[in-house]
C-alpha cells in the first residue's frame, strides 16, 4: 500500500508537476500537525483481538524522504518554487539539506534580473532574522540551517551601497534585531541602530550626494528615519 502511494505521487509529479507541487507539502510533516487513531469497531472485536495500534516508523520516514526528494527535484526545475521550500524547510528531510544548499550555492543567478535577485536576498534575510529572533520556538530553524541560509544570503547580497542598506532604513528597530527578544536591551539596540544608520547615511552622501539620496527615499518610514539623522 505504501509503495503504491509513493509510486502514484511520483507519477503525478511526472504528468502534472505544477498541480502536484501545490499538494505535495500536505504529505510532509509540519510543526502544527496532529493525528489520532480511529475508533476500534466493536462489532469486529473478535477479528481484532491481536491488533496493535502503532505507526510503522520506517515506512513513515521512507515516505517523508521520498516526498522531500520530489520537492527538491521540482524546485530544481523551476527556481521560483524555492520561496515555498524556504518557508517549509522544517518539513524537508534533514538528510537532503546538503543536496538543497549545494544546489543553491552553485545556482547560476545570472539568469535572474536584478530585481529578482534583490527580492530573493530580502526574503532570505527576513527569514533568517525571524528564526534567529524566535530561536526558542518549536517551529524555528536549527542553528545549522540558519548558518547555511546566512552563507547563501551572503553570496547573493547586493554589492551596491544603496540597495544593500535599504532595509536598514525601511524596517522598524524591532524587525532589525536578530537576537531573541528575551535577551534584548532595547535602549542599547536603538542607539546601535541609530549609529549604524548615521554612518551608512554619511557614506551614501559622500559617495552619491544629496540628489541621489533624495531618490533613495521611497516611503514615509524611510524619510522619517533619515530625517532623524540629518
Amino acid at each position: 500500500l505504501i509503495d503504491t502511494k509513493i509510486n502514484t505521487v511520483k507519477h503525478l509529479v511526472e504528468v502534472y508537476p505544477d498541480i502536484t507541487w501545490k499538494i505535495i507539502f500536505s504529505l510532509l510533516p509540519n510543526t502544527h500537525s496532529v493525528s489520532s487513531g480511529i475508533t476500534k469497531p466493536k462489532y469486529r472485536k473478535e477479528l481484532l483481538a491481536n491488533y496493535k495500534q502503532e505507526v510503522n516508523r520506517n515506512n513513515y520516514q521512507n515516505q517523508i524522504f521520498t516526498y522531500s526528494n520530489l520537492v527538491i527535484a521540482l524546485m530544481k526545475q523551476d527556481f521560483s518554487r524555492f520561496y515555498t521550500v524556504l518557508d517549509h524547510l522544517n518539513s524537508i528531510n534533514p538528510k537532503l539539506y546538503d543536496d538543497l544548499f549545494c544546489f543553491l550555492n552553485n545556482f547560476d543567478f545570472s539568469q535572474m534580473n536584478e530585481k529578482e535577485k534583490i527580492d530573493l536576498w530580502e526574503n532570505v534575510s527576513k527569514l533568517i532574522r525571524k528564526h534567529k529572533k524566535f530561536n526558542k520556538a518549536d517551529w524555528s530553524y536549527s542553528s545549522e540551517v540558519i548558518a547555511k541560509l546566512e552563507y547563501f544570503a551572503k553570496k547573493i547580497e547586493p554589492q551596491e551601497l544603496l540597495t544593500k542598506n535599504k532595509q536598514l532604513f525601511t524596517l522598524y528597530e524591532y524587525d532589525l534585531v536578530d537576537d531573541s527578544c528575551d535577551d534584548v536591551d532595547w535602549d542599547v539596540v536603538r542607539k546601535e541602530i541609530y549609529e549604524k544608520r548615521r554612518l551608512i547615511l554619511n557614506e551614501i552622501l559622500d559617495m552619491y550626494g544629496l540628489e541621489i539620496l533624495e531618490k533613495f527615499i521611497t516611503n514615509e518610514k524611510m524619510a522619517f528615519n533619515i530625517s532623524r539623522i540629518l
